[in-house]
């Protein structure tokens, strides 16, 4: 019987696969390698993988050009990176606030070649982890406490039994003690289950379908395909009733409200390397990322739409693309919208590691659909509480703040007015080079010298 490499024998395996082409530069490569001698967690395994940007999916097989049900519910073990990302705005029986967000996140460790290598199954190639918060306010929102769980990331190489992936006979994803569990044919109805006993958080919701829409699902991007740089799947449950308990800072409140359930996998294909090796890329340390939000309207609709930061950060960007969802009798009618007007962010203020996020949000989008009637989406939020930032596992910093919004659709010559909850996400407000030393750090290697490391 072939003996199966063991996680930094397979991770340094995988940093040397990576072609000079697409390895981030600034002599990052070797102090990976010497981080990589001593993967005794998962956390500095996604930390490494974390580091590597997009040369982490170099040998990653390439996603799906076609999105099918219910296959496509699960997770895609032969690609990276997937999650599934669920919101919820609440309300107890005394009309305080309850915000609560959760990623179900799935990182593959190696490509395709080094994983044959390894003897590895696809299970044990993924890291799978859970970040969830939770923000409450009072009733009219002075006051407002978040809530983090603390980290939870887990790998069957390391932590056997800690997780489990769906399948077409059961959809049950476990990551560690936190649980998404539904239908494997619909995923919903589904009960999402915290158990973090650092931080007390408890919770257990069930997420149900909008009732009345069928499919309960729509399609994002091109019938649910990305393109590259961001190539992969895409769909979404808005207007989810959800029902259950939250307990976080020593309460325990039975809760109701409204949810949506994003199901991801995006990642960015790496090129084969080309004859002429050019040489590996600068080390970065300009921003880069983006904003995106989502919203259930009171009417029954939706909103959700993203932009793109690259270079610096700017107060007004362009809608990349959107879509203004309309429930209908024949399932959620999704029309996109993008470009002129744009989105409005003001007032960056400092969060987790003086990471940056807007203090203020403003959605403005016009449709590009010349199928549906032209219109315009004017949305104001007014966060829950501003913080909204917490450390991914591989110790980024990203942040989703709870808010309601009001605004109005602008449609053949008349106005509707607009109101309704959900969440402003804001990535990759610090500096490249500052999360790089932030994790350099964490892993031990921030001072060691690239002439100091052995062959």
């Amino acid at each position: 019987m072939t003996r199966k490499m063991s996680a930094p024998e397979a991770l340094q395996a995988q940093l040397r696969s990576v072609p000079a082409s697409v390895a981030p530069g600034g002599g990052l490569m070797p102090l990976l390698l010497r981080a990589a001698q001593d993967v005794g967690t998962p956390q500095r395994a996604s930390v490494i993988l974390g580091l590597l940007d997009q040369a982490m999916f170099s040998g990653v097989a390439a996603p799906p050009q076609s999105v099918t049900f219910p296959a496509d519910h699960l997770f895609h073990l032969a690609n990276s990176d997937e999650w599934y990302w669920l919101s919820a705005n609440l309300v107890d029986e005394d009309n305080n606030q309850f915000a609560f967000v959760i990623s179900f996140e799935a990182l593959r460790t190696v490509g395709q070649d080094v994983q044959a290598q390894a003897g590895w199954t696809d299970e044990e190639c993924h890291l799978l982890s859970t970040v969830a918060t939770v923000a409450v306010a009072p009733p009219g929102g002075g006051g407002s406490t978040l809530y983090r769980r603390g980290p939870n990331i887990n790998w069957s190489v390391l932590t056997p039994g800690s997780v489990g992936f769906p399948s077409l006979d059961a959809f049950v994803i476990q990551a560690g003690p936190d649980v998404f569990q539904g239908s494997p044919d619909t995923v919903l109805p589904a009960t999402v289950v915290v158990d973090d006993g650092d931080s007390g958080m408890q919770v257990s919701l069930t997420f149900s379908a909008a009732p009345g829409v069928e499919p309960p699902w729509f399609l994002q991007g091109d019938r649910g395909i990305t393109p590259a740089p961001a190539a992969g799947i895409y769909y979404s449950w808005p207007q989810c009733p959800v029902t259950g308990t939250i307990s976080v800072g020593g309460m325990t409140c039975s809760v109701t409200g409204t949810g949506w359930i994003d199901h991801q996998l995006m990642m960015n294909p790496v090129p084969p390397p080309s004859p002429i090796m050019p040489p590996p890329k600068p080390l970065r340390t300009t921003f880069f990322g983006w904003n995106w939000c989502q919203f259930n309207l009171t009417n029954g609709d939706a909103f959700t739409g993203s932009c793109s930061q690259n270079g610096e950060v700017w107060s007004t960007r362009p809608a990349a693309i959107g879509a203004y969802v309309k429930r209908t009798n024949a399932g959620w009618s999704p029309q996109f919208c993008a470009g002129d007007p744009t989105w409005n962010f003001d007032d960056l203020v400092p969060v987790l590691d003086n990471a940056l996020q807007p203090a203020s949000f403003e959605y403005a989008s016009k449709s590009i659909d010349p199928a549906v009637a032209p219109f315009t989406v004017v949305l104001k939020a007014q966060p829950l509480h501003l913080d909204g930032s917490f450390y991914n596992p591989n110790m980024s910093v990203f942040s989703e703040v709870a808010a309601d919004v009001a605004g109005e659709l602008l449609i053949s010559g008349g106005r509707q007015a607009l109101t309704g909850a959900g969440y402003c996400e804001t990535n990759g407000f610090e500096v490249t080079a500052t999360y790089r030393a932030r994790a350099l750090e964490f892993l031990g290697v921030a001072d060691v010298g690239v002439a100091d490391l052995p062959e």
